[in-house]
């Protein structure tokens, strides 16, 4: 009996051993894959995406840190939120030109704007944005406006879009 209490702590030892094995291998192997951005954790200088245009008062940007009130030639950033109350609109014209019309009550987040490879990446959070984007001249450039039920892309027209709890 004694000898099978010794086997069995034997046995849960070994084993114990072997997943601290796998598991710090598991970790070093993870630990590679990260990009060394990432492990820096180093805020980048936020990107310009455009400028306000044009407003009728009651906007706001929300940026990563802190919330303004918006105003004419005030820049907007990737990760910046425009966000419109009840009679309130902002016009946004892009680094590549395009302008983006933020209608009353609305949400829209500009994800990312790189106007060199002209990747444009918007979230419509709720309301309406009419959006005149300039023609996708490279061919990995895209312009997408995403809502919580679809994704539309252009190719260099005019697009509306009104989004709203149930349907876009």
């Amino acid at each position: 009996m004694a000898e099978t209490a010794a086997l069995g702590l034997a046995g849960k030892k070994m084993r114990a051993e072997i997943f601290a094995r796998w598991l710090s291998g598991f970790l070093l192997l993870a630990a590679a894959l990260v990009p060394p951005a990432v492990m820096a954790q180093t805020p980048a200088a936020p990107r310009a995406s455009g400028k306000i245009t044009a407003l009728i008062p009651l906007d706001f940007v929300l940026g990563e840190q802190k919330s303004l009130d918006a105003k004419k030639d005030m820049p907007v950033f990737w990760g910046d939120t425009v966000k419109t109350e009840r009679g309130g609109r902002v016009r946004v014209q892009l680094e590549d030109g395009s302008i983006l019309n933020v209608g009353s009550q609305s949400s829209l987040l500009i994800q990312r704007h790189d106007a060199n490879t002209q990747q444009t990446e918007l979230e419509l959070i709720y309301g309406r944005v009419r959006a005149n984007a300039v023609k996708i001249a490279t061919p990995s450039g895209e312009f997408n406006v995403r809502t919580r039920a679809a994704v539309a892309g252009v190719v260099g027209t005019e697009e509306y879009l009104d989004a709203t709890d149930i349907l876009t």
